[in-house]
């Protein structure tokens, strides 16, 4: 049978010789297993207590927490490089080699600036309770006035492509109201007719030089003016076989045999 000698904090002691009650013996090995537990920093459900344990796990998520923050500002700094890309390539309209829809890059450049804001607002908050304390983001204040500025020069492009569409339409009426009254022309179609008035102005000069009328597309084609000449009258007091050479026009209806015989009378 063993003797068990024992002092403890409280002044219980277990004289030599004295041997331990079955309950001292108990609470003995309970206050041994506290100071166990106090020294390995746990307590009976296995959480740490001590301070180096505490501030260790808060270093932990403090780290943690900024990795996801500054994850967060990279993903947000090459989404920005991309829209601006994007806002480069709507503002050389016609030029660009690529199309870009404008309103969908409009959508998405808003719902970037509302992430930026969200996590300017939540670096703020932890901050002020201590998670963040003392940590910077220098990155995060030019990502965020880069947002900004895209999505002020998206809304400016989506207000001058109203106004660009108003000024086609308005251009796309007035120029069928032209093409209807004919004075809306190509610049074949205004050459083609600088040549047929040029065309018509040589004939209608001809025309007046010669008396005559041209009419407009004729050509070159025109009518001579005839000129009718003048009879010579017979002469006064010829020879008889003169005047016999010259026969009397028959009369009308008379046969062509008879013209002979009234000659001879």
């Amino acid at each position: 049978r063993g003797v068990w000698r024992h002092e403890d904090g409280d002044g219980e002691e277990g004289g030599e010789g004295k041997e331990l009650t079955k309950a001292q013996k108990k609470k003995l090995k309970a206050k041994q297993k506290k100071k166990e537990e106090e020294k390995a920093g746990k307590e009976k459900g296995g959480k740490p207590q001590s301070a180096m344990v505490k501030a260790m796990k808060e270093a932990q998520e403090k780290r943690r927490l900024i990795e996801c923050v500054e994850e967060d500002i990279a993903n947000m700094r090459e989404d920005a490089k991309a829209f601006v890309k994007k806002l480069d390539t709507l503002n050389l309209g016609d030029k660009a080699l690529t199309k870009v829809d404008a309103h969908a890059t409009a959508a998405e450049v808003s719902e970037l600036h509302e992430k930026c804001e969200a996590l300017i607002e939540e670096v703020r908050e932890k901050t002020e309770s201590g998670e963040l304390y003392g940590i910077t983001f220098e990155h995060l204040p030019l990502v965020a006035e880069v947002v900004r500025g895209l999505q002020a020069g998206m809304a400016d492009w989506l207000k001058a492509d109203e106004r660009r569409k108003r000024a086609k339409e308005k251009e796309k009426i007035k120029k069928e109201g032209l093409k209807a009254a004919g004075l809306l022309m190509t610049k074949a179609e205004r050459d083609r007719r600088t040549k047929d008035e040029a065309f018509r102005q040589q004939l209608a000069s001809q025309g007046m030089a010669t008396g005559v009328k041209v009419a407009e597309g004729e050509g070159e084609a025109r009518t001579k003016k005839v000129v009718y000449g003048k009879k010579k009258p017979p002469k006064k007091g010829g020879d008889e076989g003169d005047a016999a050479s010259i026969k009397s026009p028959a009369k009308p209806g008379a046969p062509e045999g008879q013209e002979g015989q009234e000659d001879e009378e």
